[in-house]
């Protein structure tokens, strides 16, 4: 059911959350009667950010009929006849993600590992950034208690929300742990699996992580994800921790590529130092494939 994004942001709006004004799209006719107003962001219907196989997925466009001029103009009117369905919403303009995690039981939802995922560099690619929650639960959870209601079977989840103003709104529904949360919850509390596990059993209220500090950066080498890495050099950063570097494993990349690239750990008590502290470790990496 989640796997459609448009009945995953139906599913949430009956949750209670704010969505942004969102529509699948069929056919060209779709794009040409649209209701969404000023920019607007395409993704396609079923595939993922790391799977999608058109030239118009995961794009912005300055409106619904610029998006329809472009795949005109470009000659795609026709492949898109015969494309899987495309959602198209309203943009957002922003530099990266809120994610907030959560776990249900039948009786409760707990939520945890809120976070900021940050747009770095180029093609959209991220690193993630724990910050002690800005939004409480005591919004969050109700809302996420009331998912089991309606039908919903998973555990796990984490919601990716852009916000505008002084509101989340929720843009993508995974029915799993982050790549990047699981990389944190690994390395810095090997004990979060079976934290998971009391709460599922009733054991427990909640599930918290422990983190190393405040401002925790996880980062991902950008490489090509389908060919192994036979060699990473660095400079070593204060503050900076390869995760992976020296047990290096052949790609992934069919499974999740996120964990076919190298990653690293900054930590510092402010966030523009760890930028910065991200800043100058990526200048020194040198990859080898």
């Amino acid at each position: 059911f989640t796997a459609s994004k448009l009945s995953s942001a139906i599913l949430l709006k009956n949750a209670g959350f704010e969505m942004i004004p969102t529509q699948r799209v069929h056919q060209l006719e779709d794009i040409d009667s649209s209701f969404i107003d000023g920019p607007v962001f395409v993704k396609p219907e079923l595939s993922s950010g790391v799977s999608s196989q058109v030239p118009w997925g995961y794009k912005m466009f300055e409106s619904s009929k610029h998006f329809l001029d472009y795949l005109i103009e470009n000659g795609h009117s026709e492949s898109f006849k015969f494309s899987e369905p495309v959602v198209m919403s309203k943009y957002i303009p922003h530099d990266g993600m809120y994610c907030i995690s959560a776990i249900l039981r039948d009786d409760k939802a707990s939520c945890f590992g809120h976070s900021f995922v940050k747009v770095t560099g180029s093609d959209y690619f991220y690193d993630y950034v724990h910050y002690s929650s800005e939004y409480g639960t005591d919004v969050l959870e109700p809302m996420i208690e009331k998912l089991w209601g309606l039908g919903f079977t998973n555990n796990f989840f984490y919601l990716q929300c852009l916000k505008d103003g002084d509101k989340l709104y929720p843009i993508d529904l995974n029915t799993r742990l982050s790549t990047y949360l699981d990389t944190m919850a690994t390395y810095f509390d090997p004990d979060f699996y079976s934290k998971v596990l009391d709460f599922i059993l009733g054991n427990s209220d909640s599930v918290d992580i422990v983190y190393p500090a405040k401002h925790t950066l996880i980062g991902r080498i950008k490489s090509d994800p389908h060919k192994p890495v036979v060699s990473i050099d660095w400079e070593n950063v204060d503050g900076v921790k390869p995760l992976n570097f020296s047990g290096l494993t052949k790609s992934r990349a069919f499974y999740d590529k996120a964990y076919s690239w190298a990653t690293f750990a900054c930590l510092a008590d402010s966030h523009d130092e760890v930028m910065d502290m991200r800043e100058r470790f990526v200048s020194g990496v040198k990859v080898k494939q």
